[in-house]
């Protein structure tokens, strides 16, 4: 007769018909190297997930700050002195200093300035050439107006220049 732990009574446990009792039921390594597996790479993805998010964050902030930056360049520029026809490939268009000052985080703004060459729009678009139009001024100017932050992001906004 058999007892409770498969083995005969009173005759000692045969190899392989000894059985736990079910409460200790183990877990083999391969469980276990499976398991930390799968928890590894949980974790590297939720990281990987966090830093994404952390960086993107990071970027959104510095574009709202250079937006701020371009309004604030832009308005100087907008109530600084209409220049005409300062020379070909016009690279400044300076704001008063008054107005604005470069902040630390971001290198000094560039701008580039085009001049209207007076002839009628084409489907509602003017055109503008990068040096004035057979030496005379026409009194419109698009001026690109380009902040750019230490990171190297950059923004950039174009305005239209008009003579008083």
């Amino acid at each position: 007769m058999l007892g409770r732990l498969g083995t005969r009574s009173g005759a000692p446990p045969r190899l392989g018909l000894f059985r736990r009792a079910r409460g200790q039921a183990g877990v083999s390594l391969i469980e276990v190297l499976i398991t930390v597996v799968l928890m590894g790479t949980a974790m590297v993805a939720f990281c990987s997930g966090m830093f994404m998010m952390v960086k993107t964050s990071q970027v959104t902030q510095t574009k709202a700050r250079l937006e701020g930056e371009l309004r604030k360049l832009s308005e100087a520029v907008r109530v600084s002195t209409y220049q005409e026809c300062p020379g070909v490939l016009d690279t400044a268009y300076p704001a008063p200093a008054t107005l604005y000052s470069v902040p630390a985080w971001t290198n000094a703004p560039t701008t580039k300035v085009w001049h209207w060459n007076g002839s009628p729009p084409v489907n509602g678009v003017y055109n503008f050439v990068d040096n004035c139009p057979a030496g005379a001024d026409t009194g419109v100017q698009k001026i690109q107006l380009t902040v750019t932050a230490k990171d190297g992001l950059k923004e950039s906004i174009d305005i239209i220049k008009r003579k008083p």
